[in-house]
């Protein structure tokens, strides 16, 4: 078995509508990559295609075994209490920048994959909205700019990409799992990462059965320069 490095850590990150909730592993739970996924329609086709693909109609990178997943229904993450079978709450890494999402004075320019031609065929798959390359605007839905996407998401400091604090997580939404089983039964076996493997980040797919589409992680735009790694937990944690 292969297992991620820094699996101790909150399993998403960005602050997208749908982005799996900032979810503990417990290190260093063991995993296997996952066989037989990562095939998919040209990514030439999902950046030149329709206006916008329903995250549950991707059929990409599926695993063979999604529709026998059943979860426990807990959603521990996005609920209020302090603790439950196998998990604790956590406090808040520090706080959220309320300006996030909206445009500032001083800031950065990012660098850009679509022109460079740099954008993993692995990462392309994951694209639902391929007109809006550089997100839409969070309060009216309009396809940014790159300019505009530059004055929300980018620092001024080396060009470093923007983010919203307390480690990416909607406040109140971390949680960490002492037992690997009850975080499978809870949000399903399977992990991914785009992104190079050796990161502390990861995301539970959607409902156990799905990889979260690229909108859905609210990932910068470089991201997609990254392959897309994903893993199952085995629910065993190794010697050591």
């Amino acid at each position: 078995m292969d297992p991620v490095a820094n699996t101790g850590a909150t399993a998403a990150i960005g602050g997208g509508g749908g982005v799996p909730p900032g979810v503990h592993i417990p290190p260093p739970a063991a995993t296997v990559p996952v066989p037989g996924v990562g095939r998919g329609p040209d990514p030439g086709h999902m950046v030149a295609g329709p206006d916008r693909i329903r995250p549950e109609d991707m059929t990409i990178h599926r695993p063979p075994d999604a529709a026998t997943i059943k979860l426990s229904g807990n959603d521990p993450a996005r609920g209020t209490a302090d603790s439950g079978p196998g998990w604790t709450r956590l406090p808040d890494k520090g706080t959220t920048d309320p300006n996030y999402n909206y445009a500032y004075a001083d800031h950065g320019t990012s660098r850009d994959p679509y022109v460079l031609g740099t954008v993993k065929p692995d990462a392309a798959k994951l694209i639902t909205d391929p007109k809006a390359r550089y997100r839409r605007d969070i309060d009216t839905d309009d396809i940014l700019s790159k300019t505009e996407y530059d004055e929300r998401y980018v620092q001024s400091y080396k060009d470093w990409d923007r983010f919203p604090g307390n480690n990416g997580a909607a406040p109140d939404t971390i949680v960490s799992y002492t037992d690997p089983t009850a975080a499978i039964s809870d949000y399903g076996p399977y992990v991914d990462r785009l992104g190079e493997p050796d990161g502390r980040y990861l995301s539970f797919f959607v409902e156990g059965t799905r990889p979260a589409s690229f909108e859905e992680r609210a990932l910068p735009i470089g991201s997609l320069e990254h392959d897309h790694y994903q893993y199952k937990l085995t629910g065993t944690l190794p010697k050591g």
